[in-house]
């Protein structure tokens, strides 16, 4: 046991900490809020709003590019470095819209799941990404610079659920395996859930990333609650193993022990 077990320092301590991590409090009354949990699947891949680019046009998107970024990355397409330039085992981080894999252009779709608890939201999608949606007005005091999820700070608009998402990855890619198409540095994606029918969800998500696109990126999806759906375990670092050479059947290193090596201690 501590040596200040039951003191009255500790005690303020342990309420100093408690206090430090305790949630603020959502805008909106609880009994207000809409219900956004359970397993959502894609229902409306493209319901654009005026302006707002569908999350599945890698066209569409890649006109968002800067030009130097579109530049590099039609080199690297030519090149033929685009679809496995990603290393030995890249983790999947959060990009953009939801439901397309780590970017607007995923290779395929995705399900998630919204987990309801006090002060947060938790979003779980298959491909790995846990975020955790902070009802506060300032990110909590012991949140990373930078992470695959971000840190994520919600709000409630009346019915409405806003998002902001800082801290991401600067080296994510947008689009899988495609190098040249990182987010960078200073990112933002800001997210505003609403349930336009019942058992129905919205998200209008806008990408702001200077390093990458020239202006804004908005996108509009809607997904469908599934009562009773099942999340899947969607794993792309599977068959990365440094070690063995797939193409050969055989190990990449030597693991012959030196000569001069001592025997271990019994």
């Amino acid at each position: 046991m501590s040596r200040c077990a039951g003191s009255a320092v500790c005690a303020l301590l342990l309420l100093a900490c408690t206090a430090l991590h305790a949630a603020e409090p959502a805008t909106a009354p609880r009994g207000a809020t809409p219900d956004l949990t359970g397993v959502w699947r894609i229902a409306e891949a493209n319901t654009p709003a005026p302006g707002a680019v569908p999350a599945i046009s890698v066209e569409a998107t890649m006109s968002k590019f800067r030009r130097e970024v579109l530049a590099r990355f039609v080199s690297n397409v030519r090149e033929g470095r685009m679809p496995a330039d990603r290393g030995y085992c890249t983790p999947a981080a959060f990009t953009g819209p939801l439901g397309y894999g780590m970017a607007p252009m995923g290779p395929f779709p995705v399900n998630f799941e919204i987990l309801g608890s006090p002060g947060r939201l938790t979003l779980i999608d298959e491909m790995g990404v846990v975020r955790r949606l902070y009802l506060r007005n300032t990110p909590p005091p012991d949140a990373l610079d930078e992470s695959n999820a971000g840190t994520s700070i919600a709000r409630w608009e009346g019915a409405q659920l806003v998002v902001q998402t800082t801290g991401l990855n600067p080296a994510a890619r947008v689009v899988i395996g495609a190098a040249g198409t990182e987010l960078g540095r200073n990112a933002r994606i800001e997210e505003r859930f609403t349930l336009p029918q019942p058992d129905v969800l919205q998200i209008v998500t806008t990408v702001t990333a200077p390093e990458l696109y020239a202006a804004p990126v908005t996108t509009t999806n809607r997904y469908r609650r599934d009562a009773k759906g099942m999340m899947f375990e969607i794993a792309i670092c599977a068959p990365d193993d440094r070690s063995f050479d797939q193409a050969s059947g055989k190990e990449r290193f030597d693991a012959t022990p030196p000569a001069d090596l001592p025997p271990p201690p019994r």
